[in-house]
């Protein structure tokens, strides 16, 4: 009885859809996996990390440039080398295509686990980068 009341417990759903059904107390619902609610949500979640991806490369070159960083990752420091350029857009193409494989399989339980990830990745590198600004600019204001 308890877990009718307040547990939930998988049941029939439609075709390809996994569904859950709530106790009284949550309210009979249907909480489908796959819906396009879900799936427009993953998508803009997808061009936030594309546009975090594009502010990471401009401020890496702002750093590299100003003389206040290198780049780590071999790759991107051999891509940097052939110019600013082809640095972003090589860094734009894979994670872009990245993105689109994760898409493809957006319907994995992991596949949207990465983009979350991703997702996570580049909002720290953000801060990261934003609070470096902050410490230059009050550098600045100081001197």
């Amino acid at each position: 009885m308890a877990q009718a009341l307040i547990g939930c417990f998988r049941h029939q759903a439609g075709p390809g859809q996994k569904a859950l059904w709530c106790g009284p107390l949550a309210r009979m619902c249907r909480l489908r996996v796959g819906t396009a609610r879900h799936f427009s949500w993953l998508h803009g979640v997808i061009a936030v990390v594309l546009v975090l991806n594009a502010l990471d490369g401009i401020l890496t070159l702002y750093w590299i440039f100003s003389g206040a960083a290198t780049e780590a990752n071999p790759l991107m420091e051999t891509l940097l080398r052939l110019g600013p350029v082809v640095f972003i857009m090589a860094k734009m193409l894979l994670v872009f295509l990245g993105s689109m494989l994760l898409w493809r399989l957006r319907r994995h339980a992991w596949a949207v686990c990465a983009v979350f990830a991703a997702f996570l990745a580049y909002y720290y590198i953000l801060l990261y980068h934003l609070s470096a600004l902050n410490v230059a600019v009050v550098r600045h204001l100081v001197e």
